[in-house]
């Protein structure tokens, strides 16, 4: 901190001072204290010197006027440091305080000088004339003041307030039994108090609650017919002893007031000092001064405190200033930082860091992150807290919001973080990289703000498409912790910090992870096809996420219906390729993508045809020989006919049974027929064309026979022609028992209608 200087050196430095400190009059109390001395927080800084001496009290600067006007008070002027308490006003009231406490947890011990002049009458120079020991500030005693004067002593509404002097005027009922003779001037020399409410003691008996004594003097006067100035001077002498320390933090000790007339006024030796004691219960710090209060008596009152006819010894009262570290940006005290304590002597000035040169400025400490912006001072006081602040500029930090994929993501290599030294994916590392295409990653987002304050909202990150947020390392993810998405991480760490405490502070990383994707392989007949085609396969599905190489499905694709074949394949960039494995290969396709993309397989339709699909199985099974030579069967399978031509022509089926039943050895059942019964129609699925006619028929060998026909407009789409029965004649040929006997039927269809 900064050692002060005096004022009083150069008429140079006064006018710079007056400039600085307006609001201040004149020289303040110094404290001693090391020039340089740094505050540390959490720590308690002693300005010492705490002894009250004399050259302290002599020194006039270091005293207070509180008047109702300034022509009730002056000093001396033949310069012997006199204060004139009264200055023959009546009604006036003056405080002349010390500008600084007594500590009354240490003996005390005062001798002042006061002269009186100037009275019309005995004792006429007023209504109280002595001292005033109280724990109320400045402020509080001259508010007070004007309803204190007169009978009141000057400390009639000050809380635990104490008068010791001359109560220079009896007051009936006041300050005794109403008598008028008693009412007039008084040589009473008292010590009196008043209560918490600020009341003052009286009485209106002959006992008293305060302690009194008669302390006489001879007083001189000038003229003989009419007496006038009167005129007396004294030594009053206060003391504190016995000192106790209560529970409560007050003390307990005895007061003693004593009176010693000067030679010229003692009757020639016979008055002598005059001492009354009171045991009273004081707070530590108590302000301390001299009071002159007059009424309709008035005189001029004079005390000689900074005189050099004074002595004083006591400890000066001390009261705890409190110095708070306040970050500037938000008004509050800086987290962690303990506030400091400066114990200081009440009335001083002390500050950090405001270069002030008018009392003792210690130098503010550095704060981590912080740089110091500006101090302030004040003077210690006895009545109110004592607290400083002192403000510093949080340091600028920057918060980094850097984007990886996770390992393993397609068309990424490995990239190592810098700061956390985790491994993530990046589009442009060759380390082990994985084969597929990734988006390239977003730029570094940057936010910047005060140290401790708040990073804020949750930036708007650019995330690719076809990517999510797989998981979020935040400046706390040293252990391994991780977030499911930015905001979770930001609320865990939500104000800016420093890598001086973290080396990970303010850093985010965002680690994406491909998106789940497909592609659809699908058949569809070219544009113009017959809508009776024959039906294609669903679609196939394969799937991936994005970035992933798309396999070629070529293998796995269904079949296509027989004589159908593919016309080319549209890929998803919207070209038109050779075959699927060309499609697949390209570079704009060959990669599955974030939204679904489909591969059309061109087919062109078979050609235009009527066929037999199936022909009926006629498995007569194991027979008996019987008498009568025929034998039945029910077919397991029907005849199934599909005119898919949309030509409308009609069509017909016949039947030939080209080879005889015959055995493996060549034996032949002779004229053996086959004659299968009416057959039921049944159309195919959604087929509502015209149905074609089924007829009875019987095949001999050799001899087509017509099976069914459609006529034209009929027939069209597929049908099945279920035959109910089918009977085997032998006609009387003879069989062979134990053998297997083999038929052969041709069936045929044209497009030519019966």
């Amino acid at each position: 901190m900064k050692n002060k200087f005096k004022l009083g050196i150069t008429l140079s430095l006064l006018t710079l001072l007056s400039f600085q400190v307006s609001n201040l009059s004149n020289t303040k109390v110094e404290a001693d204290t090391l020039v340089g001395e740094t505050l540390l927080p959490g720590q308690v800084s002693d300005t010492g010197d705490h002894t009250l001496d004399d050259s302290f009290i002599h020194d006039k600067n270091n005293w207070n006027v509180l008047s109702g006007t300034s022509d009730w008070w002056k000093w001396d002027l033949t310069g012997n440091n006199y204060f004139w308490l009264a200055n023959s006003k009546q009604g006036s009231w003056v405080y002349h305080m010390m500008d600084a406490t007594i500590d009354f947890s240490q003996p005390v011990s005062i001798s002042t000088p006061y002269y009186y002049s100037n009275a019309s009458s005995e004792w006429g120079w007023g209504d109280a004339a002595g001292f005033i020991l109280t724990p109320s500030s400045d402020e509080q005693i001259k508010s007070n003041a004007p309803g204190a004067a007169g009978q009141g002593l000057g400390i009639n509404g000050l809380y635990n307030t104490i008068f010791m002097g001359r109560d220079l005027y009896y007051n009936p009922n006041v300050d005794g039994p109403s008598n008028s003779s008693n009412d007039k001037g008084s040589d009473t020399l008292e010590i009196r108090k008043t209560n918490v409410a600020g009341t003052l003691e009286i009485s209106n008996t002959s006992t008293y609650p305060w302690t009194q004594v008669k302390a006489p003097m001879v007083l001189k006067h000038d003229g003989l017919i009419l007496p006038s100035n009167y005129r007396g001077s004294e030594k009053l002498e206060i003391s504190w002893s016995n000192i106790t320390t209560n529970i409560s933090g007050t003390y307990t000790g005895t007061l003693t007031i004593s009176s010693t007339p000067d030679s010229e006024f003692n009757n020639s030796g016979k008055y002598g000092k005059v001492s009354i004691s009171r045991v009273v219960t004081l707070q530590r710090n108590m302000s301390f001064g001299s009071i002159g209060v007059t009424g309709s008596n008035t005189g001029i009152i004079k005390e000689g405190n900074v005189s050099k006819d004074s002595t004083f010894s006591a400890m000066r009262g001390t009261a705890d200033v409190k110095v708070n570290y306040i970050d500037s940006t938000t008004n509050k005290p800086i987290k962690n930082v303990a506030s400091s304590t400066i114990k200081g002597n009440t009335g001083e000035y002390v500050g950090i860091g405001s270069g002030m040169l008018i009392y003792f400025d210690y130098n503010a400490p550095d704060i981590k992150n912080y740089s110091f912006l500006k101090g302030d001072y004040l003077k210690i006081s006895n009545s109110k807290s004592n607290v400083l602040n002192a403000y510093y500029t949080p340091k600028n930090e920057t918060a980094s919001f850097k984007t990886y994929y996770t390992k393993g993501t397609p068309g990424t290599g490995d990239i190592t973080d810098s700061v956390t030294g985790l491994v993530g994916g990046a589009p442009d590392s060759t380390v082990s990289l994985v084969s597929g295409k990734a988006s390239s990653l977003p730029a570094v987002l940057t936010l910047s703000g005060n140290y401790d304050g708040a990073i804020g909202s949750v930036p708007n990150l650019t995330i690719p498409e076809g990517y999510e947020v797989d998981h979020v390392v935040g400046p706390d993810g040293q252990g391994g912790k991780t977030y499911p998405d930015l905001a979770s991480a930001l609320a865990a760490n939500p104000n800016f910090d420093d890598v001086s405490n973290n080396a990970w502070a303010n850093y985010f990383s965002i680690y994406l992870k491909a998106k789940e994707a497909s592609t659809n392989f699908t058949y569809k007949y070219v544009e113009g096809t017959r809508p009776n085609a024959p039906g294609l396969a669903g679609p196939l599905t394969q799937k991936g996420v994005t970035g992933a190489i798309i396999k070629d499905p070529t293998k796995d694709l269904s079949a296509l219906p027989t004589g159908a074949t593919i016309q080319n394949v549209t890929a998803p960039d919207g070209k038109s390729y050779a075959t699927l494995s060309e499609a697949v290969a390209s570079e704009n396709n060959k990669y599955f993508t974030s939204t679904s993309s489909n591969f059309m397989i061109n087919v062109i339709a078979p050609p235009v045809s009527v066929t037999i699909d199936n022909a009926p199985d006629s498995d007569f099974g194991t027979q008996e020989l019987k008498g009568k030579p025929i034998y039945d069967m029910v077919p397991q399978s029907p005849l199934i006919v599909t005119d898919d031509t949309a030509s409308d022509r009609g069509w017909r089926v016949t039947a030939n049974l080209t080879q005889q039943f015959t055995t493996e050895s060549g034996e032949i059942i002779k004229d053996a027929t086959m004659k299968f019964s009416k057959a039921k129609v049944i159309p195919g699925v959604g087929n509502t064309s015209t149905a074609p006619t089924s007829y009875d028929f019987t095949l001999s060998e050799d001899m087509p026979t017509l099976v069914s026909s459609a006529k034209i407009g009929a027939g069209q789409g597929q049908w099945q022609l279920q035959f109910p029965r089918v009977s085997l004649n032998t006609n009387g040929s003879s069989l062979k028992i134990n053998q297997e006997y083999h038929a052969t039927v041709e069936w045929e269809i044209s497009n030519v209608p019966q």
